[in-house]
């Protein structure tokens, strides 16, 4: 079995931005566990701002053999060695980009709802899925971002 950072690289997320299909990691929840949580869910999205801005501001902090690593290694599955590589093919946005209308916000023409939009409308194509929703905006939202930014 190959390790990670033996792998070839085929097309990276970066291009497939450029080409207007981005890929994102997001976090979901169901909205009546949100209401009832939004204090954590604040803390959580300052926690994940601030080491996504550690991240961008010294990656060697994630170093092999390093803790930050060896912690990344277990949260991911991935192994410690292969981190820094694994992360390197990774742009952590920060909050206050992830609330602009490039990602959480805007509505309906936010970046983040236009991407989901498109992966419905292509699993609709290819019958993976039977609808697309009507209004995904209505389930996006910058709040938590926003938050984390301030």
């Amino acid at each position: 079995m190959r390790s990670f950072a033996q792998a070839r690289l085929l097309i990276s997320s970066g291009q497939l931005t450029a080409w207007g299909k981005p890929t994102f990691d997001g976090v979901v929840v169901d909205r009546a566990w949100a209401r009832q949580n939004e204090e954590f869910l604040r803390a959580y999205a300052r926690i994940l701002a601030k080491y996504d801005a550690e991240d961008a501001a010294n990656p060697s902090a994630w170093a092999a053999g390093t803790e930050r690593a060896a912690v990344t290694a277990r949260i991911t599955g991935a192994k410690p060695e292969d981190v820094p590589a694994m992360l390197k093919l990774y742009r952590f946005v920060p909050a206050k980009e992830q609330a602009s209308p490039a990602w959480l916000g805007g509505g309906a023409e936010g970046g983040a709802v236009r991407a989901i939009r498109h992966t419905a409308e292509f699993l609709q194509s290819q019958g993976r899925i039977q609808a697309v929703p009507a209004d995904i905006a209505a389930h996006v939202t910058p709040r938590f971002a926003a938050a984390a930014a301030a």
